[in-house]
């Protein structure tokens, strides 16, 4: 989601009437960031991998894997 459209979601929760309730401004599915990572690279046609880091240690990033 382009920071624009939330920057406008944001302004219209803002002024506009009580929702009284969530508003979901780019879905309501929940994504772990290694799963954005894959997702995005495949979209790109991108072969690296997403790393996954275990709780507590920093991902290995070589040239051909990203940190996610």
């Amino acid at each position: 989601m382009a920071a624009a459209d939330v920057a406008q979601a944001v302004v219209d929760v803002t002024i506009g009437p009580a929702l009284q309730g969530t508003r979901n401004v780019a879905g309501p599915e929940a994504f772990a960031l290694d799963e954005l990572g894959k997702l995005t690279l495949a979209a790109r046609g991108d072969q690296r991998t997403a790393a996954e880091a275990l709780p507590g240690q920093i991902p290995y990033s070589g040239r051909d894997q990203i940190a996610a």
